[in-house]
């Protein structure tokens, strides 16, 4: 992603609807992601930002090589945002998810340690192409 951002800072105010889980889940599957990443990026997040980054991602993806997950999950990242905003999770995030510890020790590790996770091995990184091919 260049260095314009379609999104403003996480407002303050607890006046914005934010996403959770549902959300989440239905963003992940326009999007043709897993479920995960994509609740990693947004959860918490105002829900008008979160669709400003997916109509971002889906104008971007006939690009070659783009992964909405990965890069959305950077974007989250470098700004602060979703998982790695430093807000606890919300209730039902963290009650719905077993493994929400692990989740939160990932994220931490990965936040704190980025070139570890840029070293993993990505495993069927096309496979989402060929599942929009499939479809339309």
């Amino acid at each position: 992603m260049d260095e314009n951002s379609v999104t403003r800072p996480s407002p303050p105010s607890t006046r914005a609807i934010v996403a959770n889980e549902d959300v989440c889940k239905q963003v992940a599957a326009l999007l043709l992601c897993n479920r995960e990443p994509i609740c990693e990026a947004f959860i918490g997040e105002p829900v008008e930002e979160v669709l400003e980054m997916v109509r971002w991602a889906l104008s971007h993806e006939e690009d070659e090589r783009f992964d909405a997950a990965e890069v959305l999950i950077g974007w989250a990242k470098k700004r602060g945002r979703g998982a790695w905003s430093g807000r606890p999770l919300p209730p039902e995030h963290t009650e719905r998810s077993p493994d929400g510890e692990l989740i939160r020790a990932l994220a931490e590790f990965w936040a704190e340690h980025p070139r570890e996770l840029a070293e993993t091995p990505r495993a069927g990184a096309g496979e989402h192409k060929r599942q929009r091919a499939v479809l339309r």
